[in-house]
């Protein structure tokens, strides 16, 4: 079958399938045959595909996509820089379709995948070798020669070195053929090497050297190097130049030459009356040693339906998570003797990052935020709140969890947050507060006077306890504010003194001191008292 023939198979066969897979479909645990291609088929001299076979079609889809995404991180410097230390060998099959993309001008987008065939986990590899076979992904695509890739499989493994020597024959006839076609000129020099360590066939041997005096750029042509050593060195410095030749893009690119993806991102079931709010969150937040991995919202969707109408809006949300250098995390990392590709970092001391998780699920990535206008998250939610109908409520979702979901508002303004969250209506605003703070330095910090100064809350500080009880007496005060550090505290004395007046006034006590101080403030009616309290949930307690 020529090549054209091969490509409009293959075509034919992309048009008739309906089983594509994507993030949203649940093919976990289903086993079978799969074509993995990219969506633009003009080359001449390549079919993009690569057929594989999986007891999980879902987990292989999403393998496959991340590493894609992982090597669209890299700058072409760093990028080179793993491969002339062959840091993706027998993983190329990744680097055959990246280059592919990145010089055909694909997108993310175009990288797709469908069943060819549901079977047996007994019948995978049978059913594999036929499909390769027929399609020549070999050949034309990205698969590797079965002289490579068959070593891992049953049936190579009990074949005789006869049966294995005709498998070379007709495999390198077939190379002798398709010399020109797809990555074959890779292929051959991975399997086969430019050199020999020994003539043993001469007919296979005759076969590699016609196809190496094709290849061979060097003014000699010794294919065999009896030293063992020699002979193992030529044949790393063959791979790291066809890896160079044929394994890396010949367009110059920095960062993300692929772009992004465009998901759908799945909202819930929405009621009549409800928006929907989806936050797209940098990480999982996850813990190492002391440090928190710093889950940022990075993007927050909102829909909803009015009058029969979809009201869909996006906000780009500003962040520490994108713009940053990326590079592969195992390269250089000394203690690793087993190093796995595809593991992208930041900057060891840079917590924030866009997962690849997240990427995988949400489409999102730092090419999404270049040369484009910048939401802050206050903003942001503000405008979701003032845009929806006053009757609607929020329904929060996420590609993460609930719990992520609470540690990624920490920076979110509170008031903010209690509306998203339905706690408060949406037009409601603080009247009539004020607080009097009594000898202690209770927000005082820039965080928590910008917060009064946007609410318009007046605060007045009185640094003496007998001044400052005056002042409560004679003061109209929403909310008057003590710390007590230990049992013998002066301010105890004024805050009985002010609770057996039932002022209107609400006592609000921070206890910083030990079990006795608690047992005493206890005593004490009218009083509220809170136990080792942030800023932002103090103010929280105090104001809703």
């Amino acid at each position: 079958m020529t090549f054209k023939d091969t490509k409009t198979l293959i075509l034919d066969i992309i048009k008739c399938s309906s089983i594509e897979v994507t993030e949203n479909t649940k093919f976990k645990k289903t086993s079978g045959i799969y074509m993995l291609y990219v969506n633009k088929f003009d080359d001449d001299r390549i079919v993009p595909i690569y057929v594989g076979q999986t007891v999980d079609i879902q987990k292989r889809y999403s393998t496959h996509i991340k590493e894609i995404l992982a090597l669209n991180r890299l700058t072409k410097e760093e990028y080179m820089t793993y491969q002339n230390d062959l840091f993706y060998n027998g993983r190329f099959k990744s680097c055959k379709i990246f280059k592919y993309m990145v010089d055909n001008e694909s997108c993310l987008s175009d990288l797709k995948m469908i069943i060819l065939n549901e079977c047996e986990q007994s019948e995978l590899e049978a059913v594999e070798d036929k499909y390769i076979k027929e399609l020549k992904a070999e050949y034309f695509g990205f698969n590797q020669l079965e002289s490579v890739s068959g070593q891992r499989k049953e049936y190579y493994q009990n074949m005789t070195d006869e049966e294995i020597n005709q498998l070379m024959e007709n495999e390198l006839m077939n190379i002798e053929n398709y010399l020109e076609y797809g990555y074959t000129k890779f292929n051959f020099t991975y399997a086969y090497g430019m050199v020999d360590s020994s003539k043993k066939n001469n007919l296979i041997h005759e076969h590699k050297n016609r196809i190496r005096d094709i290849l061979n750029t060097r003014n000699t042509r010794e294919y065999i190097v009896e030293d063992i050593h020699e002979y193992f060195k030529k044949r790393r410095e063959d791979n790291i130049e066809a890896v160079k030749s044929f394994l890396v893009p010949m367009k110059e690119y920095n960062d993300f030459p692929l772009k992004s993806r465009k998901i759908y991102v799945p909202f819930p079931k929405l009621k009549k009356s409800e928006c929907g709010v989806y936050f797209v969150i940098s990480n999982t937040n996850r813990w190492y040693g002391n440090t928190s991995h710093c889950a940022e919202i990075m993007k927050v969707i909102s829909m909803y339906t009015e009058n029969g109408k979809v009201h869909l809006k996006e906000y780009l949300i500003e962040n520490n998570s994108t713009n940053l250098h990326y590079f592969e995390k195992d390269f250089y990392r000394r203690m690793v003797f087993h190093k796995t590709p595809f593991q992208i970092a930041t900057d060891w001391d840079y917590l924030y990052m866009i997962s690849l998780s997240t990427e995988f699920k949400t489409g999102v990535n730092d090419y999404d935020y270049r040369d484009k206008d910048l939401w802050s998250l206050n903003d942001a939610i503000s405008d979701v709140i003032s845009k929806c109908p006053d009757l609607y409520s929020f329904k929060l979702c996420s590609n993460q969890s609930k719990k992520v979901i609470d540690s990624s508002m920490l920076f979110l303004d509170f008031l903010l947050e209690e509306k998203i969250r339905n706690r408060v209506d949406k037009d409601f605003v603080f009247e009539g507060t004020s607080f009097l703070a009594i000898n202690n330095d209770l927000l005082k910090g820039s965080d928590s006077s910008k917060l009064l100064k946007r609410y318009g809350i007046k605060l007045k500080r009185v640094n003496d306890f007998e001044r400052g009880l005056q002042v409560a007496l004679k003061g109209d005060f929403s909310h008057i504010l003590f710390e007590v550090k230990r049992s013998n505290d002066k301010s105890i004395k004024v805050i009985r003194k002010l609770s057996e007046r039932k002022l209107n006034s609400r006592i609000v006590v921070i206890d910083n001191g030990g079990k006795k101080t608690r047992s005493i403030l206890n005593e004490i009616k009218h009083i509220e008292i809170n136990y080792s309290i942030t800023s932002k949930d103090f103010l929280k307690k105090l104001l809703l």
